[in-house]
């Protein structure tokens, strides 16, 4: 897969660093919400948050996104997304878990607002390998 930076990488999006607001639940409504902070790194795919704790599960998960919206606008939506959480590595020198999030399934035009939002940003930050990356054309 091409990043866009001449570099292969598994991932099928660019990856994204942006600074938005996220919350967490499990799906079923039952439970209360799990993470309440904000992301750091995104794509259409997916994304990763970093933990105080463990929050790992199986269940399936929605988070809710401040998106932006695109090209410097004020307003924002709030985005909707089911996904899966990654098995959970602790970084000893972040002193926190990271957990990926692999999207599933997108309600109604979020992703199109999701989209909008990281294409507007004009670049994509960063790789798995840590190479700085471009927006694909």
């Amino acid at each position: 897969m091409d990043t866009g930076a001449g570099k292969n990488d598994r991932r099928g999006h660019t990856r994204y660093e942006v600074d938005w607001k996220a919350s967490i639940m499990n799906k079923s409504g039952a439970a209360q919400e799990i993470y309440r902070d904000r992301i750091h790194d995104i794509s259409l795919g997916g994304a990763g948050i970093y933990s105080d704790t463990d929050i790992f599960t199986e269940e399936q998960l929605v988070i809710l996104l401040e998106t932006p919206l695109p090209f410097g606008r004020v307003r924002k939506v709030i985005t909707g997304i089911e996904c899966n959480m990654r098995k959970p590595v602790f970084l000893a020198d972040h002193g926190k878990f990271h957990i990926g999030l692999g999207f599933v399934r997108f309600y109604g035009v979020d992703k199109h607002f999701l989209a909008e939002a990281l294409f507007s940003l004009g670049r994509g930050d960063t790789t798995r390998n840590g190479e700085s990356g471009t927006t694909p054309q």
